[in-house]
């Protein structure tokens, strides 16, 4: 017979895989992403110097006016090819405040790894579900062992009030086989 301790015992070592199979991906995943935004984000911020130094005077007869709104158009790719790891780049305007920015003050790396994350579950549901079982199962033979306890501590009460039965302790006795439920309940679940 397996019990809920036995039984959250087994999901949390498939979870364990399960997380390490995650990580790797997600971690995979981040090596590529990294290099990547670091050859885009020094694009961006040229685009950005540009963008702000504007086409100049004689922008019109220099081919300025055409070279800021191709860097204005640069931005704006930039901003889509990356807002799902950085939501606040939501337009050109706010790429442009974003790659002006000295990069060190991007904290690029948590929200790599938030993105890569991400998408490792969406390319792994069946890891994730294992590690969401195995979270159900901990609480579930949590539940149970409470259960259980509160059984024992029921049944020597109940066995107190057969002692002393004109006590008015019956009542407990009558508790019992609802504990007892309850604790077959939980162990069905998983």
């Amino acid at each position: 017979m397996t019990t809920t301790r036995t039984a959250a015992a087994e999901a949390e070592a498939r979870a364990v895989t399960a997380r390490e199979l995650l990580s790797k991906r997600a971690d995979a995943l981040q090596d590529v992403l990294r290099p990547a935004w670091d050859t885009d984000r020094e694009i961006a911020s040229q685009n950005a110097s540009m963008v702000q130094g504007g086409a100049g005077w004689f922008g019109g007869i220099t081919g300025g006016n055409k070279a800021v709104a191709d860097a204005e158009r640069e931005l704006g790719r930039w901003a889509e090819k990356w807002r799902p790891v950085v939501p606040e780049l939501t337009d050109v305007g706010a790429a442009k405040r974003y790659a002006a920015r000295h990069p060190g003050n991007d904290a690029i790396d948590a929200a790599l790894h938030d993105y890569a994350r991400g998408r490792a579950e969406q390319a792994m549901p069946i890891e994730v579900q294992r590690v969401q079982a195995a979270e159900t199962a901990a609480q579930l033979a949590s539940e149970a062992a409470e259960a259980y306890t509160e059984a024992i501590y029921t049944s020597t009460r109940s066995a107190e009030a057969a002692v002393h039965a004109s006590t008015g302790w019956r009542d407990l006795a009558k508790k019992l086989p609802q504990l007892n439920q309850r604790v077959n309940d939980l162990r069905g679940q998983l």
